[in-house]
């Protein structure tokens, strides 16, 4: 026991700030959707007193979109009978549609049925010629208004309004925090996961550059500094938890690095 003692506190003082650029095409391994870098020796320094922690954020981005807001194999398939007797699988092209484009091409792979949109309610309204007639969003619910799975028949209006975005944000993740890890999660981060580093909104179409610069408000990602973290692994994921592995295009991004000592105050 200390009586009398004053407790020592415990302060983080930064010591070092390092940028670290990073570009997709410049990996060691993998792909342009999910790649590993090998670090130089000289960019980690000893930690042998447990002492010291490097507290990771996101400088910058840029990033090609290099995808629709309606996809093949991942949000473009629902089931349809004209007749409530039998029934196919239909396909939606893949593209970036709006509620209109939408609405439009539905009416043209939806033969026996009538789709009109409401701009007051955001939603969609089908009108079939046989009031048998069903459709059952398989993939594609979110674009319609309604539920996967569920089966609608006759007349109906969508239970939900239309989202024609889709995916809104993008995560990026590394692996380097394996092990303990302090997530400062000042940017309020729906997924508390110890593999994000941040959260970018997509403010690009399709095949546009999603270009993101650091602000105060960005979450950053605290480690130990431990002197074997020689690699990392980096990939991206959507806001609906899809991992994004189709990327073509090179992408970029600048990490801010701040080596911090705990010291006694």
């Amino acid at each position: 026991m200390n009586f009398g003692q004053t407790p020592i506190s415990k302060e983080k003082i930064l010591i070092n700030t390092k940028y670290l650029y990073i570009n997709s095409a410049n990996r060691d391994e993998g792909s342009e959707s999910e790649f590993t870098i090998y670090f130089p020796n000289s960019l980690f320094v000893n930690n042998s007193n447990n002492k010291k922690f490097m507290r990771i954020s996101l400088y910058s981005l840029n990033i090609c979109r290099e995808w629709y807001n309606i996809m093949n194999n991942v949000n473009n398939i629902l089931q349809y009978s004209p007749d409530g007797i039998t029934s196919s699988f239909i396909t939606i092209p893949e593209g970036s549609y709006s509620v209109y484009e939408l609405m439009t091409a539905l009416n043209t792979l939806l033969t026996g049925m009538t789709i009109t949109y409401s701009l007051i309610t955001n939603k969609y309204t089908f009108t079939p010629v046989n009031p048998n007639a069903y459709i059952v969003p398989s993939t594609c619910g979110i674009f319609l208004g309604l539920e996967n799975g569920i089966s609608y028949t006759g007349t109906f209006t969508s239970t939900n309004p239309i989202n024609m975005l889709y995916e809104s944000d993008i995560y990026i993740n590394t692996n380097m925090s394996s092990g303990s890890y302090n997530l400062d999660n000042v940017n309020n981060l729906n997924i508390q996961s110890s593999t994000i580093i941040d959260k970018i909104p997509i403010n690009a179409p399709p095949f546009g550059n999603i270009i993101f610069n650091a602000n105060e408000l960005h979450a950053s990602l605290e480690i130990p500094l431990i002197a074997h973290l020689t690699s990392a692994r980096f990939w991206i994921t959507t806001n609906r938890l899809r991992k994004i592995t189709n990327l073509k295009q090179p992408w970029n991004m600048t990490l801010k690095m701040e080596i911090y000592e705990e010291k006694n105050i």
